[in-house]
């Protein structure tokens, strides 16, 4: 079953409603339908087994059907980088990824990968991602720690630091800061030593 997040006010007695980029999603990409069953999380562990009961441009309402105050989300939140792959895999690889417990997917391009991008439209595409991430509904830049992550090309890093710093207007974690229940997945075939990319760290008040 599909795992989608709702925040605490879209989460009604009867009723969730999903609002963001997850609508075009489970609209467009996924193809669900009225009567479609999915899963709900709110974010403190407790899941709800919804029904889509109507679609709209805005928002998707669902239906709750039951509630598990048991919750299945893993105590700590692991993004799964993923290497852009051949074909039509992606979808697969972000419902099984999402089923085995991953909070989010990160498409991400490598130097060696079969799928080529232009180098400088592929670091753009980060930048618009990051961006639009700290526009979504409920999410605050404040709460990440965001740092750029590379292999052995340094100096392409760093100017990379600077057009991110740039476009979010958030000065980035340096280098060397040691990172505790933050994990990041990277995944991908050829992925060579000129790898470079952004990662974003929920922060925690404790482990």
């Amino acid at each position: 079953m599909y795992h989608f997040f709702a925040e605490h006010e879209n989460i009604h007695d009867s009723y969730i409603d999903i609002v963001g980029s997850d609508v075009n999603h489970i609209k467009n990409v996924l193809r669900f339908k009225e009567g479609d069953k999915l899963l709900i999380s709110s974010g403190d562990n407790v899941d709800y087994e919804c029904s889509i009961a109507s679609m709209s441009d805005e928002y998707i309402r669902a239906d709750i059907l039951s509630k598990d105050e048991q919750g299945k989300e893993l105590p700590s939140r692991i993004i799964l980088f993923q290497g852009l792959p051949k074909a039509d895999k992606m979808e697969l690889i972000i419902q099984k990824a999402v089923e085995l417990g991953a909070y989010r997917v990160v498409p991400v391009a490598m130097k060696r990968s079969v799928v080529k991008l232009d180098a400088k439209k592929a670091k753009a595409k980060v930048i618009e991602f990051l961006c639009k991430h700290f526009e979504e509904p409920g999410i605050d830049i404040n709460d990440y720690d965001i740092t750029v992550g590379y292999c052995n090309n340094k100096d392409e890093a760093e100017e990379f630091r600077k057009e991110v710093e740039e476009a979010i207007k958030t000065k980035l974690l340096e280098s060397g800061v040691e990172f505790k229940t933050r994990i990041g997945v990277v995944t991908a075939c050829h992925t060579g030593p000129t790898a470079i990319g952004a990662a974003l760290m929920p922060k925690f008040d404790h482990i």
